[in-house]
């Protein structure tokens, strides 16, 4: 798995001129880089074709659906930066990907800096996809026809918006 992907909000990124230099906002860190017992979440793909897979994994945990920003980034850019990743069990109702979750681990004033670098460079190689609310649902939808997410995982205002045809797969074994 050499890419990894991490939703973030470009907007914020961009409200200064990043590409040509400028440290990115103080928004984009504390929006988009919010760490839990400080670590970073990223999900693992093997390649571009995966992007949805992890859009899957990511979006099927929300508890409404709005247009999201999502960044592929090289996993050995993360690395050439020193910063140390682990493998653990992602939050998500797609089972499949649960074991393609990674963290980047112990992170601090320093390594957290390190991280928007990366991120930064990922947005300059024109790594990031807007995913709209619609294409969402979409994947969403996609994902429970073919019973890689159970309908009653998904959470009430999501399934509210999912297709109905979409719930009598909910009886399909999980992928």
């Amino acid at each position: 798995m050499s890419l990894v992907v991490r939703k973030i909000d470009y907007g914020k990124w961009i409200q200064r001129r990043i590409l040509e230099g400028e440290r990115p906002s103080a928004d984009a860190i504390t929006n988009c880089m919010k760490t839990s017992s400080n670590t970073l979440s990223l999900w693992a793909i093997n390649g571009i074709s995966e992007i949805d897979e992890a859009v899957l994994a990511i979006s099927s945990q929300f508890n409404s659906l709005d247009t999201i920003d999502i960044l592929t980034i090289e996993l050995s850019l993360i690395k050439s930066r020193g910063l140390s990743v682990k493998e653990c069990a992602g939050l998500t109702p797609y089972e499949r990907f649960v074991e393609r979750h990674l963290d980047v681990v112990d992170l601090d004033y320093t390594s957290l800096g390190l991280m928007s670098e990366v991120i930064i460079e990922s947005i300059r190689q024109g790594r990031c996809r807007r995913v709209t609310r619609g294409e969402l649902k979409n994947i969403i939808s996609k994902g429970v026809e073919e019973g890689k997410v159970r309908w009653s995982d998904l959470k009430e205002k999501v399934q509210k918006i999912i297709p109905q045809k979409s719930i009598t797969q909910d009886t399909k074994t999980v992928h």
